[in-house]
Order: structure tokens, then C-alpha cells, then sequence
């Protein structure tokens, strides 16, 4: 992607914010966002095509996973249309590696069988399809989006993709609350004010202010209150965003462990990739993609374990917000 002398500048406060965490890592971001490139890569359907040798790079926490060397005219391309595979940021492909422990761990309990999984802001699709590759026939995912637009693209997608046992569902994840110790997976990709996007996405810089950062975090915390009462005692939360502060990340992981019966998971497969960085002033295993540290764009990722006991929600003094 050629850089546009016409791109906009990254706001001086998102610049300051990165030089006050003093993380090692964020060194040289901002050079890194300002340059406009991004990596190309896709993920393929397991279900339509096994590719067990290829002449393209694989991405490190992805099995099917791939990194093109350029990009090519995709819509052109029928393959895509057929859901062979789909564009996709290798950075958000690590949800599978925190998706296949949880479903490793229930399935050593004896509970992987019929699986009940949640993709609660679904749209356009990306982890919904990968979600699916990794669940077995007797499994179900449920595919939700609020947004009635991005709603229509997740369904296109999903169709596209082709396999049985999923529902796409367009609302408010308020009304999930109702559902009682249903699901064993709830994968929550939040929201957020999108500074992993800013690499290749002018839009992400012209839109960044600290009051985005304010208004997302708090719809991530009344994304999470709906969730949780849906989540089955041991059932496993995959919190994820697409940005680099603090207040939408480690702050909500805090958040959730005070306020709920959550135990944090190290995600094993991650744990070995030494590119992914950890956790800004936080005890609890997070993981950090940073662009120009790892081949993709910035995302953040927790996983986390709804315990056995009796649940600790707190009880709230203002309204469940829409997300």
C-alpha cells in the first residue's frame, strides 16, 4: 500500500499517550502507524480446502493462516466468493489459539461435546467463520451483531462460508442476559476507539480523541455485565480489541476481575511467540500485537474463566446502555 502525501497526522495527545506508558514495546510505534503499510493476509476455510504445504508464509498462532507477499484484486477472485478463504488481519486470527484452549480444556472436563458458543459483536464475520472451523457438528455458534448494516455483511459472510450449526442474531447483547449459564465460549471482540487500525486506516486517525476512549470503554464494561450472567460456571470469556491504550485493555481485564467470578488464563499457545508483547501495569496474562514488532496491526487479547462459584456481580447503579 503506497503512503499518501495527503494522509493525516497522528493526533499529538495518541503520540503523548504512547510515550507515558514508557512500554518498551510502543518504542517507534508512532513512526510505524504514520507509514500507511499493512500486511497482507488470509485465512482459509479448513472445511472447503487443506493446504498442508504452501509456498506463502503461515502465520506463528494461525493453522490456516497466511501471509501473501502481495495484494492481489480480491474481488475478483471467486474463490473469496466461495468462501474458500477470507481477508483477514493476522493479528485477530489469535483468537484461535485462545479458542482452541478453552475448547481443549472443556473438552478434557468432558464437556466439549455440543459446544454453545457466543460471538457477541460478530460482524463483518472474521472470527465468526474461524469460530466455526473449530467447532464440531454437534456444536452451535451464535453469530451476533447490533449494527443492522454490519448485520447484513456478517450474514453474507457467513453464508459464504458455508457451514451448518450457526445462528446470526441482530440486537442489543442485553437481551443475552436472559440466557442463563447458556454458552460455554462467549467471544467478545469490543468495540473500541480502533488505534491498532491506524496503520492502514485514515479514518482510525482522524476519529482518535480521549473522549472515544471514554465512551468505549464504558460500552465495553456494559458489553461484559450483559455477557456474563449468559456465561456457564467454567465457561471461558475471549476478550479482544483493536486498540493500544490502557482504559480498553489491562483497565477492563482489572475491571472484570474485580467485579466478577473471572480467573485469568494464560493462553498457552501465545506464550512461546516472542514478538507479542504482555500486559502494561497488570499482573494478569495479556497479549499485545504491535505493528512493526509482529507481521500485522495492533490487537489486544485476554482470556478468561468464569469460576464454580457462586457469581460476585456487583450491583449496578446506572441502566445497561446499548453497545
Amino acid at each position: 500500500m503506497a503512503v499518501s502525501d495527503s494522509r493525516p497526522v497522528l493526533n499529538p495527545s495518541f503520540v503523548k499517550m504512547l510515550e507515558n506508558y514508557n512500554f518498551p514495546p510502543f518504542v517507534g510505534l508512532a513512526e510505524e502507524l504514520s507509514k500507511g503499510k499493512s500486511e497482507t493476509s488470509i485465512r482459509l476455510n479448513s472445511a472447503k480446502i487443506f493446504c498442508k504445504n504452501s509456498r506463502f508464509l503461515r502465520v506463528k498462532w494461525c493453522d490456516t493462516g497466511f501471509y501473501l507477499k502481495k495484494r492481489p484484486d480480491f474481488i475478483f477472485d471467486p474463490l473469496l466468493h466461495q468462501g474458500v478463504y477470507y481477508m483477514q488481519d493476522a493479528s485477530s486470527m489469535a483468537v484461535e489459539a485462545a479458542a482452541n484452549q478453552a475448547i481443549a480444556s472443556l473438552k478434557a472436563e468432558g464437556g466439549e461435546r455440543g459446544l454453545k458458543v457466543l460471538d457477541a459483536c460478530a460482524a463483518p464475520g472474521g472470527k465468526s467463520t474461524l469460530l466455526q472451523n473449530l467447532l464440531n457438528e454437534d456444536s452451535v455458534l451464535i453469530a451476533n451483531e447490533f449494527d443492522y448494516r454490519r448485520a447484513e455483511i456478517l450474514v453474507e459472510n457467513i453464508a459464504k462460508w458455508g457451514l451448518p450449526n450457526v445462528i446470526v442474531t441482530r440486537g442489543d447483547t442485553k437481551h443475552y442476559s436472559q440466557a442463563k449459564n447458556y454458552f460455554d465460549i462467549i467471544s467478545v471482540d469490543a468495540p473500541c476507539s480502533g488505534e491498532g487500525m491506524m496503520r492502514k486506516s485514515d479514518e482510525a486517525i482522524t476519529q482518535w480523541s480521549e473522549q472515544l476512549i471514554i465512551t468505549c470503554a464504558e460500552r465495553q464494561k456494559n458489553i461484559i455485565k450483559n455477557l456474563w450472567p449468559a456465561l456457564k460456571p467454567g465457561g471461558f470469556l475471549i476478550y479482544s480489541t483493536c486498540t493500544f491504550n490502557t482504559s480498553e485493555n489491562e483497565e477492563i481485564v482489572k475491571w472484570i476481575l474485580e467485579n466478577f467470578d473471572a480467573i485469568p488464563q494464560n493462553i498457552r499457545p501465545l506464550d512461546g511467540i516472542g514478538e507479542i508483547a504482555g500486559a502494561i501495569n497488570c499482573n494478569s496474562p495479556v497479549y499485545r500485537f504491535i505493528p512493526g514488532k509482529i507481521r500485522g496491526e495492533g490487537q489486544f487479547i485476554a482470556l478468561l474463566r468464569k469460576s464454580e462459584g457462586k457469581s460476585k456481580i456487583k450491583e449496578q447503579k446506572k441502566p445497561n446502555k446499548h453497545q
